[in-house]
């Protein structure tokens, strides 16, 4: 009977023993997983948080600033240095019937510094320019290197500013400086040849804009590359 007995004890606790190695398995294979996953998880670079609100006008005209493109900063995690963001813009407009698409991405660095055309010859310039809260700028001087894109830091009350070349006489060309709308040629800007702010901002046809239409534009942070501004902005004629 004592044998009989073991067995049958031996038999009730076998199912029990072979139940725990199965869940002390399962913890373990969970407990690497689990480890696996936190540590991917934490090799992934944060992206900061930033709320802004952005201003797109296109009102046709020839002097400089009165057609731009603007992001007002109006708060940041943590301070952005402008090196570590790229614009991300696109757009479809309806014109004499034609569909047209429009859009571009302006990285920071000088291989985005485009050509701006002025009584000096061509120099490089990073839109946009910086003003405002993390930028090195005086009111009333024209932009240095420290306002160019990718060369600031981005806070709450940064100020990223576009605009168009544009001249007030025939001779100089640019965005309006004859017609409303278009771009003429001149002695300091070619289309297709040169690149303004706009041009680089929205695309090289953003003129075919118009007050009603959409933009879309986000602003990315590159080593994250997540999306920390998703708007959809429409534009004004003034």
């Amino acid at each position: 009977m004592m044998c009989s007995y073991e067995k049958s004890r031996d038999a009730g606790v076998s199912p029990v023993v072979g139940v725990m190695l199965m869940l002390v398995v399962t913890i373990i294979i969970a407990a690497v997983v689990s480890a696996m996953a936190g540590g991917m998880s934490t090799g992934q670079q944060k992206a900061p948080t930033l709320a802004a609100h952005i201003e797109i006008v296109n009102d046709g005209g020839g002097s400089r600033g009165s057609s731009h493109m603007t992001t007002f900063v109006d708060g940041v995690s943590e301070p952005i240095s402008s090196k570590d963001l790229k614009i991300v813009t696109s757009w479809i407009a309806s014109r004499d019937g034609n569909v047209v698409k429009g859009g571009n991405t302006t990285l920071p660095g000088p291989e985005n510094y485009q050509q701006y055309y002025d009584s000096g010859g061509p120099v490089m310039r990073g839109m946009p320019y910086g003003y405002g809260s993390g930028t090195n700028w005086s009111k009333g001087s024209d932009p240095g290197p420290d306002m160019m894109f990718g060369n600031y830091t981005i806070l709450s009350g940064t100020i990223l500013h576009t605009s168009p070349y544009g001249g007030k006489s025939s001779s100089s060309g640019g965005y309006g400086a004859v017609t409303k709308f278009d771009y003429d040629d001149g002695m300091k800007y070619t289309f297709g040849e040169h690149c303004d702010g706009m041009q680089q901002a929205l695309g090289g046809y953003w003129n075919a804009t118009r007050a009603g239409d959409i933009v879309n534009v986000k602003l990315v942070h590159i080593p994250s590359g997540k999306v920390m501004l998703d708007k959809n902005v429409v534009v004004k004629e003034s």
